[in-house]
């Protein structure tokens, strides 16, 4: 693999674009030290730029799980009803460009090189003028104000990266924020409790400005609650009212829901026929994703149906175990899980086990933050009888639990975007 490439060297294709933005410091891909996470470098970063965050109103949301469905529902909303709307997600399953997208369209390679070089020369600028280091994800942050600014948003959706208060996305001007939901995760950043963890991430209330909550009653609430009241934020809870049909889809739809009604009562043009249609057309990659048994020149199953989905934590673990409680199918389910250093791979283990016959532990190979598969199949065999396997190819130990499923079986893959990132394009293909 090339060396990274430097502020310095010349950026003329997207290869170069994308190795010189994976050589910053990248905390998708490594611990983050308790003192790394603050704003002070992303303000230089786009003070250098011209202040791009300021030119485009924000929808902003933050939430344990939820908050990237969240966001690409909001955006495809606003779509539909004619408004040129941004959306920043992360991280990313297949293209970098992925993570900033104009009205459903990722940036072509001129401009995603054009909007790389700008964002490198001025973080060049900012650390010459002692700034600290730009990092990945503030780089990300960057690129994503600076296209929806180039591309003249007249709104931009938003999904935090981690917790809220110190995330590089806060330095936005938004008309409406939103919390999704709260449940343990990044304990050592956010805090251990429920209340902790929520009032980090209630840290993107702004004064005025309307914040959605789309979690449910408890310390959790209580804390956003209270950093509303503190810093002049109107405190809207959301109702499930919506069709949608797992419990967790109807929370992520009620909150869009509710962004859309407190967006109309600021005065935007919103026809709410027209949002129910763009938010209908929504598939997102790697959630829930379900694909078709294959079959064969007759038209019969030859192999299991698949379901691949990113859950990484208890909150979206839960959700994942209900889905796989109304599957449909009633042969052999085999789960193949990959899990990050970081994350309750006991809890995604207590929780997904009950609903599958037989789990492959596995490892994603792009990111060094994987649990070594040995060590997790350890974790799963002080908690089920069940069959466990290891297998370190995360390839190999696919091609396995789809054999193993069978017909009228169902192959699930989950604990990780790594791991859905890398098995995705395998899955798609052998099933289109």
């Amino acid at each position: 693999m090339p060396p990274p490439l430097r502020p310095r060297d010349a950026i003329r294709t997207r290869e170069q674009a994308e190795r010189f933005l994976l050589g910053r410091v990248n905390y998708e891909r490594r611990p983050i030290p308790p003192d790394a996470l603050r704003l002070d470098g992303v303000r230089a970063l786009l003070g250098e730029l011209g202040a791009p965050q300021l030119r485009v109103p924000a929808v902003h949301i933050a939430g344990t799980k939820g908050k990237g469905t969240v966001a690409a529902l909001v955006a495809a909303a606003l779509t539909a009803n004619g408004l040129k709307c941004g959306l920043f997600t992360s991280p990313h399953l297949s293209r970098f460009e992925e993570r900033l997208v104009v009205d459903g369209v990722e940036p072509d390679e001129a401009t995603f090189v054009r909007l790389v070089t700008d964002v490198a020369a001025a973080a060049q600028r900012a650390e010459a003028n002692g700034a600290a280091p730009t990092t990945f994800f503030e780089m990300c942050a960057a690129l994503g104000f600076l296209h929806f600014a180039r591309s003249e948003c007249d709104v931009a959706a938003l999904e935090v990266g981690l917790g809220g208060r110190l995330d590089a996305t806060n330095v936005c001007e938004p008309v409406v924020c939103a919390i999704t939901s709260i449940s343990r995760d990044h304990t050592s950043l956010l805090g251990h409790t429920h209340a902790a963890i929520a009032g980090e991430k209630a840290g993107i209330a702004k004064p005025g400005v309307p914040l959605i909550w789309g979690g449910g009653p408890g310390d959790a609430e209580h804390a956003v609650r209270a950093r509303c009241e503190a810093v002049g934020a109107p405190f809207l809870s959301t109702g499930l009212s919506t069709g949608a049909p797992a419990p967790h889809q109807r929370a992520n739809a009620a909150t869009a829901v509710a962004i859309l009604d407190a967006l109309r009562s600021a005065g935007w043009s919103i026809d709410p026929e027209v949002a129910a249609a763009g938010m209908a057309a929504v598939r997102l990659p790697g959630r829930a994703e379900r694909f078709p048994p294959p079959t064969n020149d007759a038209g019969e199953p030859i192999g299991p149906a698949v379901l691949i989905d990113v859950a990484h934590n208890w909150a979206s673990a839960t959700a994942l175990a209900e889905t796989l409680r109304t599957a449909p199918e009633s042969g052999r389910r085999c789960l193949v899980l990959a899990c990050a250093k970081d994350k309750d791979a006991a809890g995604l283990l207590r929780t997904l086990l009950p609903h599958v016959d037989d789990l492959v532990c596995t490892q994603f190979v792009s990111n060094p933050r994987a649990i070594p598969p040995s060590e997790l199949a350890s974790l799963a065999r002080s908690l089920t009888d069940a069959p466990i396997r290891c297998d370190a190819d995360p390839r190999s130990a696919w091609a396995g639990a789809v054999r193993r499923a069978g017909v009228g079986g169902l192959a699930i893959a989950a604990g990780s975007f790594f791991l859905i990132a890398e098995l995705r394009p395998e899955v798609a293909g052998a099933t289109s």
